[in-house]
């Protein structure tokens, strides 16, 4: 799910999540499922509050026009992945 919905920006695209958080785009809630995504799971949705600029930040990265630190992307997308496979309540 990538679109706005209300308020917020929800993805389930963690590359897409990595690099609006290594923008500085603060991830305002994180919805994982229980059961994890190799055991049938729903994936992880990253949720963002939406702004005019966070909107236009995803247009860029959808066009291919995204800029950044790469070294501050590797380390979000490495933080989100890590965050991913944690343990849930259950395991």
């Amino acid at each position: 799910m990538t679109t706005p919905n209300g308020d917020t920006y929800p993805t389930a695209d963690t590359s897409l999540a990595a690099w609006l958080y290594s923008q500085g785009y603060q991830i305002i809630e994180t919805k994982r499922d229980k059961v994890p995504l190799k055991l049938g799971g729903k994936p992880t949705i990253f949720v963002f509050e939406k702004s005019e600029s966070i909107l236009e930040h995803i247009r860029q990265w959808q066009v291919g026009e995204a800029v950044g630190n790469c070294y501050q992307y590797e380390q979000s997308f490495r933080a989100l992945i890590n965050l991913i496979n944690a343990p849930r309540n259950n395991e």
